[in-house]
């Protein structure tokens, strides 16, 4: 719930005066910094009695909040701290205007800007904000402290593109990021060139053939200072460098180096005081992974197949047993902080062990022990309606006494394991999604790195996986469950084929034509592959009509926006990152007998 119910005034000259002092008193001249002086602001006008002066200052609080990585997304926060453009009563589209007016701070000029520009679609704002975001950008240029001045640079050359690729504004802003880019040479140490390109790319301006040079460079300088994670960024950048011309050996080279980075990080963690042959292990078989989808040389996969079982045999000895104590009561609470203040790559690690999967077994029994002790209730045949109304599934009865899983029993299971997703998002998955959303601008770059490394994941749908797993962490659950439903069905059938499976049936004219969903997971090999667990929860989610049906209902467009961000959605979307960061260190099963 967003900041609502205001009742705002007109700000006087010395009131105006105040709130930009105190704006700018801070030492990061950015809104997310700005904002907690002007809430103070609030918290003493409400003490002073002026209701309407504390809601004013409370307003552009709101307005401040949000990081500028969040505003070409803002009118879907669920930020209960957060103001959205659209929730802007007229009254309050004025009082922006009139701080635009006189205020000089770009920082604040620029947010004002956007908010009416979004709002509005007035171009006069949308000139104003791409101006002052370029002028905050050039104030907060730091290459440590990159975040910044790389956040609004990227906002500025959005909404510029917004107003017309033919514009001066736009071709005044991407000359800048080129210039700062050729200023910078690569010799700044953490993500600021990585940044700046992938603003130049994702607006198709600039020569991505000098992007794939300059990104190399940054990456072999980041090995050799021993960041490997931010030599993996360049190396993906790299290979999006040459994906935009078609150079497809530059690719396969880039997807190359990007795995010996990963395999330098494993070796790197074999000495030193927080040596682990366990990590070790871990990094050098992600590096087989990706080696293997990128199609090194199998004389040379071998090889650090070699050292993988070499490490998980030093591992061994490094394990100990380890317990804690539950608090069964703050289940809310642990989940937000076993991702908060976490880096991105951790808190996304931490949600991904979230999901619990449910133990087929356990979930039958539980089934027929209700259906024997209320035996009432489960006398009668029940039938499913959709939402129109309309049958579509029944069931018999059930009377707890079956020897075999019928499909009564299983329906039962359905339902009840459906149920508990919803509970267990309530808990633990959504407190901590919210969390990380909150805390972190997540990119499709981010999750190609968990889709790179993932051995579930085919190489070909690396892209769609990562931009699925954004778009969740994003909050925009609508895109991901469209692009990550067909992506787990095209990924199982992929491995199957790998397997030997044959995935193709005849239809009713002779023709052959895949299975569908429903179709694979029903054989055998398919639970072989996913384990009994995963495919039991896939089958409740994806294709039970006594489960979510997510996959059905989706392929025939019955799935409403609503639906999307249902706490049984969000489950699935938790599944999905689980099941590509657990491939991330697990060994391939299609490979086992051939390492083997």
């Amino acid at each position: 719930m967003q900041v609502t119910n205001r009742a705002i005034r007109p700000l006087a000259p010395e009131e105006i005066e105040a709130v930009e002092k105190a704006a700018t008193s801070v030492e990061t001249l950015e809104t997310e910094y700005m904002d907690g002086r002007i809430f103070d602001m609030s918290l003493k006008a409400k003490s002073d009695g002026d209701d309407r002066l504390a809601d004013t200052y409370r307003l552009l609080s709101g307005v401040l909040r949000p990081r500028v990585e969040l505003m070409a997304k803002i009118d879907s926060s669920t930020n209960q701290f957060h103001v959205t453009p659209a929730s802007l009563t007229e009254e309050e589209r004025v009082l922006l205007a009139s701080l635009v007016d006189q205020v000089s701070d770009p920082e604040l000029r620029a947010r004002f800007a956007d908010y009416l520009w979004i709002a509005n679609r007035d171009r006069k704002y949308g000139e104003i904000a791409v101006d002052e975001y370029v002028a905050s950008a050039l104030r907060l240029r730091d290459p440590e402290k990159w975040t910044g001045c790389a956040g609004r640079y990227e906002r500025a050359a959005k909404l510029a593109a917004s107003l017309g690729k033919k514009n001066e504004r736009f071709t005044r802003t991407v000359r800048l990021v080129e210039e700062y880019l050729r200023e910078l040479d690569g010799t700044d140490p953490l993500f600021l060139s990585e940044r700046l390109m992938t603003i130049l790319l994702d607006l198709k301006q600039g020569d991505p053939s000098q992007y794939a040079q300059l990104a190399e460079k940054c990456a072999l300088a980041a090995e050799a200072r021993g960041n490997f994670y931010l030599a993996l960024h360049y190396w993906n950048l790299q290979r999006s460098c040459y994906s935009a011309i078609d150079d497809v050996d530059g690719q396969r080279r880039a997807r190359v180096a990007a795995a010996e980075s990963v395999i330098k990080d494993g070796e790197s963690r074999t000495f030193g005081e927080q040596a682990s042959f366990v990590t070790a292990a871990d990094f050098l078989h992600r590096g087989v992974v990706m080696l293997t989808k990128a199609g090194a040389s199998q004389e040379h996969i071998n090889e650090i197949a070699v050292r993988v079982k070499e490490y998980q045999q030093k591992g061994l000895l490094e394990l100990k047993k380890h317990s804690a104590p539950f608090d069964a009561s703050a289940f809310i609470a642990d989940a937000r902080a076993a991702v908060a203040g976490k880096t991105l790559a951790d808190a996304v690690a931490e949600f991904a062990q979230m999901p619990r999967l449910p133990n087929r077994a356990s979930v039958r029994r539980e089934v027929l022990r209700r259906a024997k002790t209320f035996v009432f209730t489960h006398l009668f045949a029940e039938v499913k309606l959709n939402a129109e109304g309309a049958p579509i599934a029944g069931r018999g009865s059930v009377s707890g006494d079956e020897t075999e899983e019928t499909s009564n029993v299983l329906a039962l299971m359905y339902v009840d394991v459906v149920n508990s997703f919803s509970v267990e998002i309530q808990t633990t998955i959504q407190p901590a999604w919210r969390v990380i959303q909150d805390e972190h601008d997540i990119r499709e770059d981010d999750m190609s790195v968990i889709a790179q490394q993932s051995w579930f994941v085919p190489p070909s749908r690396e892209p769609y996986f990562a931009k699925g797993m954004a778009a969740g962490f994003n909050g925009d659950l609508i895109t991901a469950i469209h692009v990550l439903v067909p992506q787990i069905e095209g990924a199982i059938r992929w491995h199957l084929k790998r397997r030997r499976v044959n995935t193709v049936r005849q239809n009713r004219d002779g023709y052959d034509e895949e299975r569908d969903l429903n179709q694979l997971l029903a054989l055998p090999e398919a639970k072989t592959l996913l384990g009994e667990s995963l495919h039991f929860a896939l089958t409740a989610l994806l294709t039970s009509r006594f489960g979510y049906n997510l996959r059905n209902d989706l392929a025939h467009a019955l799935v409403e926006p609503r639906d999307c961000y249902s706490t049984v959605s969000l489950f699935f979307f938790a599944v999905v990152v689980m099941i590509c960061v657990r491939t991330m260190r697990e060994r391939r099963q299609a490979e086992t007998k051939d390492s083997e």
